[in-house]
């Protein structure tokens, strides 16, 4: 082995260590929660808190378009200097207030209006609302803290925190059910209450550098907006394209199909630490890399996943009966939405892991960005007339379009604006 690669092995393997055993207890207490849920919720509860929850992930994108990701593609090298994370951290933390409004807005209108169409009481919505104006505020704060820590390579201090709520989280879950109080208004309010936690702590680990100018603050988050604003597009169609099934199955579909929908979407925590690894290990590693190996690299990520994506399907279709026990009695007779759903994730993480590589090297342009949301509606639209939207194998298809248009179009992207990156 030569002195090279041995450096990187030493270099890679407590950073990898960490993010294993941290964020792989994290995702098995995530895992119990949640499936938990499925067996303790009631199917119209559990429809309840997946229409809730979908419209928390809808606009927490709306607060946070992107300033806190925004933190480790302009740190790139200098990602180590506690004084220019600060700096960043400072102006993420400042743009998010100017959203708040707007998401909060957005979120109990969109809640409202659902609600009323599901025949919610007026407490119910108004519990359902106050519970999601809090967490869209606190998970700002936590996911800026979190990717500062992320762009100083300080993973273990987020997944000690990230430990700790999903613990608590998961007490409050089991006290509320042998207590006879678990439903979609208390599970939206506890994982509230967890959120507060969680960001008070990640805020405390990721403190900003004391004595930080409002000059650099103010020139700091004018760069931050240079690349956050063209993205901004881009950034409402994924997150809109992340919770269509919910939606589309809310309008077109019934009570079951919602509650079906919600319980295919807890595989998503399956498949989550593939999601932590590209945003907390592999993109700032891609951002760090001299121009003389990226291509090369890029080229050997891309293939790793797409195949490791193929090989988990093809496990699912094979042999479902695992992912079946976990979602429940409720929801066990599944099995080709299991598969799709297997499908679905897959190449949305692939498609996540193109464009991130790319935005990481910060090649990426308001036109480019309009590019990227044309390719994947033009093929949804194409398959319409031919799937059923009211039922959740229709719905679920439907983004699969949009999951390959998007792995199409951020892959050949990235070969031919990372190629030109090269000697």
């Amino acid at each position: 082995m030569t002195n090279s690669y041995m450096h990187r092995v030493r270099k890679w393997t407590p950073l990898l260590i960490s993010f294993l055993l941290g964020q792989g207890i994290v995702q098995i207490i995530g895992a119990i929660s949640g499936f938990y849920l499925l067996r303790w919720m009631s199917v119209e509860d559990y429809a309840m808190f997946t229409l809730a929850f979908g419209v928390q992930s809808l606009f927490v994108n709306v607060v946070d378009p992107g300033f806190s990701t925004a933190i480790t593609p302009l740190a790139g090298s200098k990602s180590s200097d506690p004084a220019v994370v600060g700096r960043y951290m400072a102006a993420a933390l400042s743009l998010r207030r100017w959203f708040f409004l707007l998401g909060a807005t957005g979120a109990t209108s969109t809640l409202i209006v659902s609600g009323h169409r599901h025949g919610w009481s007026g407490v119910t919505i108004t519990g359902l609302s106050a519970s999601l104006v809090v967490t869209l505020w606190t998970l700002g704060t936590f996911n800026i803290s979190a990717n500062a820590l992320v762009a100083t390579q300080k993973v273990g201090t987020l997944h000690l925190v990230q430990n700790i709520a999903a613990v608590i989280r998961l007490g409050g879950y089991g006290l509320g059910h042998f207590t006879g109080v678990i439903g979609g208004v208390v599970v939206m309010g506890w994982n509230a209450a967890i959120t507060i936690l969680s960001a008070r702590m990640m805020a405390q680990k990721a403190k900003q550098r004391e004595g930080i100018s409002p000059e650099e603050v103010t020139s700091a988050r004018k760069e931050m907006w240079r690349l956050v604003a063209p993205l901004i597009p881009l950034t409402v169609y994924t997150t809109l394209q992340g919770q269509i099934t919910v939606f589309i199955i809310s309008i077109f579909g019934n009570t079951n199909a919602l509650a079906t929908t919600g319980a295919l979407s807890r595989l998503n925590q399956l498949a989550s630490p593939a999601t932590y690894l590209i945003g907390w290990v592999i993109a700032p590693y891609f951002a760090r890399l001299s121009e003389t190996i990226v291509f090369r690299r890029y080229l050997q990520i891309m293939i790793s996943a797409i195949s490791l994506a193929l090989v988990l399907v093809l496990t699912v279709w094979v042999y479902p009966a695992p992912l079946l026990w976990l979602l429940g009695p409720n929801y066990g007779n599944l099995e080709r939405e299991v598969v799709l759903t297997t499908a679905l994730n897959g190449i949305g993480i692939c498609s996540a892991l193109a464009f991130s590589l790319v935005y990481a090297r910060r090649l990426i342009a308001r036109r480019q960005s309009i590019l990227f949301i044309i390719g994947p509606i033009a093929l949804q639209i194409a398959i319409t007339p031919w799937v059923d939207l009211g039922t959740v194998q229709g719905v679920i298809t439907l983004g699969m379009a949009a999951a390959l248009g998007s792995l199409f179009v951020h892959g050949f992207y990235g070969l031919v604006k990372l190629q030109g990156e090269g000697p």
